[in-house]
């Protein structure tokens, strides 16, 4: 058998598959051969991936609920793939530093960024520049799971209800006070969502985290928050504070008893934290969809859907369609509330 080196199979392979002469007219010959090279040294890469321990870069500390769930997740997503995938905290800025790491990683399929609406949702309208364009850096790999938040009750406030809530506000506009997280965090853009949809006005008190601001909520110095369920859980059941509502699409397993704003009287209000994977990038097709499929593998653990049932949170496993327009519609609807509600960090 004639022996024919690869460069020269594949100029053979490009003139049977493009009109004659539009190799030259289009590009050089070298340029097309290399191509050609990359593109079967990325399905050869594909083939054997992975070959080594992969990362999740999460946008936030360790020990916060992106942290939690990125680690109960990679645990059984790394068994399913085949090698273990280690979890790199990288906070600060909104997330927006993390996000930024993993945008100027090589797109080699070992380096993912685990990230919240937070960032790709909120974050783009508050901050005067980020390093990074989110679509045009990273491809959508799943929309993984989503946590409502809850609106609680310091234990002497009066109202027993959204709507009492909203009818003492129109009354005495801007004397209830609701803490947050934070300027810019999930927690204070539900507060401003409300106010938005309902036309009241509170006084927001933003706190240095969610911790402070379920300490202050617990002590009077607030009357209102929206905090994570798996914060607010304990301290329900401690009878420190209460619970008026949950902000979900459909009521939280974790308080059932509780309705959504919408079932409330607040219709069409949803604010959920979202957690999703992308890829930089460039990452190959072959590699993202593995990563999905691990991920859809380990979300099937029973045992995990025991510890997301727990702490309210709800797996989703959207596909890379469904999390590209999660993404656009989380951007759109953000940006609205902060121009309406002229939010500044």
């Amino acid at each position: 058998m004639r022996k024919v080196s690869l460069r020269k199979a594949l100029f053979v392979m490009a003139g049977r598959l493009l009109p004659h002469g539009a190799i030259m007219t289009m590009i050089s010959r070298r340029t097309f051969g290399a191509g050609l090279v990359l593109l079967a040294g990325g399905a050869a890469q594909a083939q054997s991936y992975p070959v080594r321990p992969i990362k999740w870069v999460v946008p936030w500390a360790a020990g916060g609920s992106t942290d939690v769930l990125a680690r109960i997740i990679a645990h059984g997503a790394g068994s399913a793939i085949g090698q273990s995938i280690v979890i790199e905290n990288r906070a600060g800025a909104t997330g927006t530093i993390g996000h930024a790491a993993v945008a100027m990683s090589a797109p080699d399929g070992y380096t993912w960024l685990l990230g919240t609406n937070s960032t790709f949702g909120i974050a783009p309208h508050l901050l005067p520049s980020i390093p990074y364009n989110h679509d045009a850096t990273f491809d959508p790999v799943m929309l993984v799971a989503a946590t409502p938040l809850v609106l609680c009750a310091n234990k002497a406030f009066k109202p027993q209800s959204v709507g009492e809530i909203i009818s003492a506000a129109k009354h005495d506009p801007g004397v209830i006070a609701v803490g947050s997280g934070g300027v810019g965090t999930t927690s204070h853009l539900a507060a401003e969502f409300l106010m938005s949809a309902t036309g009241i006005r509170l006084t927001h008190v933003p706190y240095r985290g969610g911790g402070p601001n379920s300490q202050g909520l617990v002590g009077g110095e607030i009357s209102l928050a929206f905090l994570d369920l798996a914060v607010a859980d304990p301290l329900v059941q401690s009878g420190f504070i209460r619970v008026l509502a949950t902000t979900g699409s459909k009521r939280s397993q974790l308080f059932a008893a509780a309705p959504t704003m919408a079932e409330a009287g607040v219709a069409g209000y949803e604010v959920v934290t979202s957690y999703s994977l992308f890829a930089p990038k460039g990452v190959p097709e072959a590699i993202r969809t593995a990563m999905n499929k691990a991920i859809r593998t380990a979300l099937g653990d029973p045992s995990l859907g025991e510890k997301f049932k727990a702490s309210g949170t709800e797996i989703v496993a959207g596909g890379p369609a469904d999390l590209a327009r999660h993404v656009k519609d989380e951007y759109d609807r953000w940006g609205t509330v902060i121009r309406e509600r002229k939010i500044k960090l």
